[in-house]
């Protein structure tokens, strides 16, 4: 279900966000990403969230994305 889909990426960023004290602002200086977008995903509100979005955020804050399948994993983390 993408609602919950986008429920758990914001809870995620969240988390992410306070366990590492990291502002909005500063959050979006380094991913690239815009203030509004980042305000929108932390409120769960339509944000039209692209794979590159969550990469770029994701990157910022130190993870990385990651495909799995059975035994096999995939970094889909492009190193910038």
């Amino acid at each position: 279900d993408s609602e919950y889909a986008d429920f758990l990426f914001s809870e995620l960023l969240l988390d992410a966000m306070n366990e590492q004290q990291v502002s909005v602002r500063e959050l979006s200086k380094e991913s690239g990403i815009s203030t509004s977008i980042i305000q929108n995903i932390r409120a769960q509100s339509k944000s039209n969230l692209t794979l590159k979005t969550m990469e770029s955020l994701l990157c910022a804050l130190g993870y990385q994305l990651t495909a799995k399948k059975g035994r096999k994993t995939v970094n889909l983390t492009v190193l910038q």
